[in-house]
């Protein structure tokens, strides 16, 4: 199997500004293919990595190509230093933990009022339902 040239990869992404934190959702390969094939009835193509000649099986084709993911993000784990979060843990504990991760980062970012954002907003031509009025939103 032939991947993508992280070298041609990073200068294509070069003019990006690094991000002060970015994190990785680290769940155990296993029920990450299980929270995958729990949520459709049948593999795709593509999904399932048959495009890469990984193996004639589906299933197996599937959790190889998982498994390639995986050690991918490990990479991007250790050379962009992204915080590994246990996605195991419930949603909750997860949510607690990024808080208390990012508050820091926040105390020096000014805080905009609906107006004032409305009005940035406006100013540039951009509109929509975001844009209303809370009491004139329909869903």
């Amino acid at each position: 199997m032939r991947g993508v040239n992280r070298e041609w990869l990073r200068e294509l992404y070069s003019f990006a500004v690094q991000p002060s934190l970015a994190f990785y959702f680290d769940v155990p390969l296993a029920e990450a293919i299980t929270r995958i094939r729990g949520g459709r009835a049948q593999l795709k193509y593509y999904e399932a990595g048959l495009d890469l000649g990984l193996a004639s099986d589906p299933e197996v084709s599937f959790a190889r190509f998982q498994g390639l993911i995986r050690e991918e993000y490990e990479l991007l784990v250790e050379e962009f230093g992204l915080i590994r979060m246990d996605a195991t843990q419930t949603l909750i504990r997860q949510q607690r933990l990024m808080r208390e991760i990012v508050r820091p980062h926040l105390t020096d970012i000014v805080r905009l009022s609906t107006a004032d954002v409305r009005e940035a907003l406006a100013s540039e031509e951009l509109l929509g339902r975001y844009l209303e009025p809370a009491s004139q939103v329909t869903l």
